[in-house]
């Protein structure tokens, strides 16, 4: 899934993934899981004319159910923390409120 818009003469694109991680594999900014089941993951990448500014993930914890809205939800949320201008946090927010009810 994506999201593209305009910023203030800025090309905006948001990407979703989700995945399956094996505890082997799981390793993002220093999370590693402790147990020996894998986690489903929703990851989101932002970026400006093309350039990756920000990315989040959200990772699904037992006994949780996995939900992609939600997951999309957390992701976003834990990206856009890593952007400084509130503005752009805004718009960013706003387009993906507008286009993922």
């Amino acid at each position: 899934m994506a999201i593209r818009f305009c910023y203030k003469e800025s090309k905006i694109e948001i990407f979703f993934n989700y995945e399956f991680i094996s505890n082997e594999d799981f390793m993002f900014e220093g999370h590693r899981l402790r147990d020996d089941r894998g986690r489903r993951v929703a990851i989101v990448l932002i970026f400006i004319n093309g350039e990756q500014i920000s990315e989040g993930v959200s990772v699904c914890r037992p006994p949780d159910n996995f939900n992609k809205s939600i997951g999309r939800k957390i992701a976003i949320k834990d990206a856009l923390y890593k952007i400084e201008n509130k503005n752009l946090r805004k718009a960013i927010w706003n387009n993906y409120r507008k286009t993922c009810k």
